[in-house]
């Protein structure tokens, strides 16, 4: 009997330490909040490793001495956070590549690949490719341009008309000089005029002809022959926008002959070419009479 009391008490005071134990358990659980997972903080968007502020499709800013050719260029200005290569394609062709340090803010990418100078850019589509080049060579700026082209417009001319007589030809023939002339490129990209050519009177050439009969010299008209004038030099880029004068000095190179004076107006003609021969702006005179 005696044994079984004393049982008795352990478990008793057994069930007690353990009620007492979880208890503590749960007063801890109730005081103690549970650790909380504090969400990132949102980072701001990454600044832009290239911004392109504006851009012109112009001649290199470097300009050689005066007269001298140089390239058409596409001009931009930009914002940069890191090293990269700019790239230019035209109609999917790369034209140009040049890497440019973050420190830079202006850059000129050539519009025609042609090693040569002054060469005219051609219309159509360009697209700007900015490449990161730090670790990888990713794209991080594209850009399309659209050019239409140049477009010269003859503005003013100034001649200076002479009339010609010698005895030993008995002929009268108008002459003309070339003193200047200024024309506008209202298109969007620069244009280079390399020369004046294609000098026609009438469609062909006057030439004078001794006549044995009438011993003496007449007019003769050979059709579809160029004027024996020989090409006249300009060397001039026009910008977009921009209306330029160009003066002729060199008499050699302004003077136009052979154009009969014979009471009839004839028509001098002749054409604006670059320096692939392609006709820029043609020109069409009127004579005296």
């Amino acid at each position: 009997m005696k044994n079984k009391i004393v049982i008795g008490i352990i478990v008793v005071v057994a069930i007690v330490a353990v009620a007492g134990f979880v208890g503590c358990l749960e007063k801890d659980s109730i005081l103690t909040p549970s650790p909380t997972i504090t969400p990132p903080t949102p980072t701001p968007q990454d600044e832009k490793i290239f911004e392109l502020k504006s851009w012109k499709a112009t001649v290199e800013e470097e300009y050689p001495a005066p007269r001298k050719a140089v390239r058409a260029v596409l001009r931009l200005n930009f914002n940069l956070l890191d090293d990269v290569t700019m790239q230019l394609l035209y109609e999917g062709y790369k034209i140009a590549s040049k890497r440019v340090n973050k420190e830079e803010k202006v850059a000129e990418l050539r519009l025609r690949k042609d090693i040569s100078s002054s060469i005219n850019p051609k219309p159509g589509t360009y697209m700007l490719v900015v490449r990161s080049r730090f670790p990888d060579e990713e794209t991080v700026y594209t850009k399309e341009f659209i050019y239409k082209g140049s477009k010269l417009e003859l503005v003013d001319i100034d001649l200076e008309w002479e009339t010609v007589f010698r005895d030993s030809w008995k002929l009268r023939e108008h002459g003309v000089y070339l003193n200047a002339f200024t024309v506008k490129n209202s298109g969007d990209l620069p244009v280079y005029i390399s020369k004046i050519a294609d000098i026609y009177v009438d469609g062909g050439r006057w030439k004078k002809e001794w006549s044995d009969q009438d011993e003496r010299y007449e007019w003769a008209f050979i059709p579809g022959e160029k004027h024996r004038t020989r090409s006249k030099g300009i060397i001039e880029w026009v910008l977009p926008g921009e209306e330029k004068t160009v003066k002729y000095v060199r008499e050699s190179e302004r003077a136009i002959f052979e154009i009969p004076c014979d009471g009839q107006v004839h028509e001098l003609t002749m054409v604006f070419k670059d320096r692939e021969d392609i006709v820029l702006l043609p020109i069409s005179i009127p004579s005296p009479k």
